[in-house]
């Protein structure tokens, strides 16, 4: 088992619910449940459903999560130092891209601004759209929170080009460095204003504000090019 897995099978179990009874009340299988609950499914995708269902704080859960993540991250690099876990997938050979499935990224973590955690682990995948075929480490995000309402809404999802660079006006995703050496870069889904010198400009409608991050760390700028409404 793992903090997070022990903390929902506590509090589930504090309720009297079942696995099928809590997978009812946020709509998956009971088996989803029983995964987060053994340690094997460690960014479940709707653990903040789960968290305000069973009673558990969003931040511990945000929490929970995170060094859930970080745990299976190290797992998996210590079995082989070499392994590179960022979104690095290339396409080799013949590819129907009419069955191509284009990961999901980032952990939702929430804020006014609407945060993520970008630690290379998919969360799930989606159907490539024609816009995206051919295009190597394409990637979707699942939207969440509402800095981007009315623009997007959340449990809208967005797919970005990696390669293709930004222009003033678009919507992006950007990832940031972390403050401290070795964590995942952080992330939000913005309007991209451009660069002024040394500064990456944004901006976000809800609350409308303008954000400015310096350039040493930014560690990408991908513009969303597809969304699918939730």
């Amino acid at each position: 088992m793992s903090e997070l897995g022990d903390k929902v099978k506590a509090a589930r179990e504090a309720k009297g619910w079942t696995q099928q009874q809590l997978a009812d009340a946020i709509g998956v299988g009971q088996t989803s449940i029983g995964e987060i609950e053994i340690g094997n499914v460690t960014q479940p995708r709707k653990w903040q459903e789960i968290a305000r269902i069973l009673g558990i704080p969003k931040d511990e859960m945000g929490r929970l999560v995170l060094a859930s993540s970080r745990t299976a991250r190290k797992q998996r690099t210590s079995r082989d130092p070499d392994l590179d876990v960022r979104p690095t997938a290339r396409l080799r050979g013949p590819v129907d891209f009419a069955a191509r499935q284009i990961p999901v990224y980032g952990q939702a973590v929430g804020g006014a601004m609407g945060e993520y955690i970008f630690n290379g682990e998919a969360i799930d995948y989606k159907p490539c759209p024609p816009s995206l075929a051919g295009v190597a480490n394409a990637y979707a995000v699942f939207v969440d929170g509402d800095s981007m309402v009315p623009r997007y809404d959340p449990r809208d999802t967005v797919w970005v080009h990696p390669s293709r660079p930004a222009k003033p006006g678009e919507d992006v995703i950007v990832q940031i460095r972390a403050a401290n050496e070795g964590d995942p870069p952080h992330g939000y889904i913005k309007r991209f204003g451009g660069w002024a010198g040394n500064k990456l400009k944004l901006s976000q409608y809800n609350p409308a504000k303008d954000i400015v991050f310096d350039r040493d760390d930014v560690v990408s700028v991908h513009p969303v090019v597809f969304v699918e409404r939730g």
